[in-house]
């Protein structure tokens, strides 16, 4: 599928899940939306030009979705249970970056031998 098609898609799907008041789908599809432009895009400038297309709310949000649940993936989001966008778009830089490197280390192991619990 072209990358233009594909997000025309995403951002037919973020207008719909948007009325659904649902955290956790717009949680996911936010996810989705971040790892294409941050994986998806073939250059530069492509993803310059979705990226122009966002809401700077939904291309942050995005973003920074995507980097904090890389590693875990689309279904550690649905294990959350108060974890939401307004939550994860108003964090500071340094909490942001923080949480980008503790989910980091839980999934790469580190918190396991350490003896911790991962969750």
């Amino acid at each position: 599928m072209k990358p233009e098609r594909k997000f025309e898609i995403l951002c037919e799907a973020l207008n719909r899940i948007k009325h659904f008041n649902n955290r956790l789908l717009l949680l996911v599809h936010l996810y989705y939306l971040g790892r294409f432009l941050e994986k998806e895009t073939e250059s530069s400038v492509q993803r310059s030009y979705f990226v122009r297309q966002l809401t700077a709310h939904y291309r942050t949000s995005a973003t920074r979705i995507f980097y904090i649940f890389e590693i875990p993936g689309a279904r550690q989001i649905m294990r959350t249970k108060k974890t939401n966008v307004t939550l994860l778009r108003e964090l500071n830089t340094q909490e942001y970056q923080g949480l980008v490197l503790r989910a980091s280390e839980i999934f790469n192991g580190v918190e396991n031998s350490r003896g911790n619990d991962v969750m």
